[in-house]
């Protein structure tokens, strides 16, 4: 009885996988349509309308190290999609720098912390790297870049310090 209930649990198991296509997307998949597109990948995270049509968010969650945007032009047709967590974008966040404009720069952070005496909050963003760092941004309570930076991610964290938190 019991190898029959595993075996039904992996078919079922795999039948649920068969239907999950993980991002990201192909070259194949620019200049299909927007339904096909959402069918394929599910539903975007949140959607940013443009003067040339749509950007499409996929964030992969706060553990996640990916975010993706996906341009759909006015006839809803994918026309370019790229992973934005990237040194090139990070270097683009200055002090000054409204928060709107950053979450169209990144997308939405990975994870957020408030400051005390209400100066703000601290915005994370977990990314694919080989020192185990976040990019973090400090936001004014009025709503733009105070500083940014790096800073050692925390689900890192296994008791070391200084130097001696990274592996080389």
């Amino acid at each position: 009885m019991s190898c029959f209930l595993l075996k039904a649990f992996l078919t079922g198991a795999l039948v649920a996988l068969a239907g999950c296509v993980a991002l990201p997307p192909g070259q194949k998949d620019i200049g299909i349509g927007l339904a096909a597109f959402t069918d394929k990948y599910g539903p975007p995270t949140s959607v940013i309308e443009t003067s040339t049509g749509k950007k499409l968010i996929y964030w992969t969650g706060p553990f996640g190290e990916e975010t993706y945007f996906v341009e759909v032009n006015t006839h809803h047709q994918v026309t370019s999609w790229r992973q934005v967590l990237t040194e090139e974008n990070f270097r683009r966040v200055s002090p000054g720098l409204p928060l709107q404009k950053v979450t169209e720069i990144l997308g939405p952070c990975s994870k957020t912390y408030s400051l005390a005496r209400d100066r703000g909050s601290v915005c994370a963003y977990r990314y694919r790297n080989p020192f185990c760092q976040w990019f973090s941004i400090e936001i004014t309570a009025e709503g733009t870049v105070r500083s940014a930076g790096y800073l050692p991610d925390p689900k890192c964290d296994d008791g070391r310090s200084g130097l001696f938190r990274f592996r080389f």
